[in-house]
């Protein structure tokens, strides 16, 4: 099936939108992993160690793919996801402080 270049762009533009959704999802998540971490009876004692803990909890190295990505792709990509769901998780931090 042949499609059109506005098929394409709506199709593409719905992806993104998911990805979104789901990269909001996995930042909640890891805040929500935070909050327990946090929490008087698992705290490692500072704000630094419970997110290096969280972060930990939340790297996933292992995950398979198949072209057109490469695995080292997939790997700079979930790196940077981590990177912002601990930017995010400081930021919630240093506003409670």
């Amino acid at each position: 099936m042949v499609c059109s270049i506005d098929e394409w762009r709506k199709e593409l533009e719905a992806i993104d939108a998911e990805l979104v959704r789901l990269l909001n999802r996995r930042v909640q998540l890891a805040l929500d992993l935070l909050i327990v971490l946090r929490s008087e009876e698992l705290t490692l004692g500072t704000p630094e160690l419970d997110i290096e803990r969280m972060t930990i909890f939340l790297s996933n190295w292992c995950v398979k793919t198949s072209p057109p990505l490469a695995k080292r792709a997939v790997q700079r990509i979930l790196t940077d996801i981590l990177q912002e769901s601990q930017r995010v998780a400081w930021k919630q931090i240093r506003s409670k402080l």
